[in-house]
């Protein structure tokens, strides 16, 4: 049997969402009114990665991006660190949902982490 070796990459892990700014509590779907998100990202490579976290917003009946969210990092290696963000949400907040990736750079916009979906 040969075994593939494992690839190092940016891991979006253990994403919390809270209602509010200075909520503690989290919450399991989202609801409507300010939302924030504490992300973590995973750097697994041996060197320093830059990349942008993408938070975006869309509504699912038409899968339209209502907003964005980048933030623009790097982080040296074999290591994790926590990024906040949030949102507004519509009332009718059913019909939202919120996906989190890392692209290499908010020019070339190549995914390179593991796709997160909220809603």
């Amino acid at each position: 049997m040969k075994l593939t070796p494992y690839t190092p990459q940016l891991l979006i892990y253990n994403p919390e969402f809270k209602l509010g700014l200075i909520s503690n509590t989290p919450i399991s779907h989202l609801n409507s009114g300010f939302v924030v998100s504490n992300i973590s990202i995973i750097n697994e490579y041996s060197e320093m990665k830059s990349f942008a976290i993408i938070l975006v917003l869309k509504k699912i009946s038409d899968n339209s991006i209502y907003n964005v969210s980048i933030i623009e990092k790097t982080l040296l290696p074999v290591t994790r660190e926590i990024f906040s963000g949030g949102f507004n949400i519509p009332d009718n907040y059913q019909d939202y949902k919120i996906e989190i990736m890392a692209w290499d750079g908010i020019r070339s916009m190549n995914v390179v982490s593991n796709t997160m979906i909220f809603q």
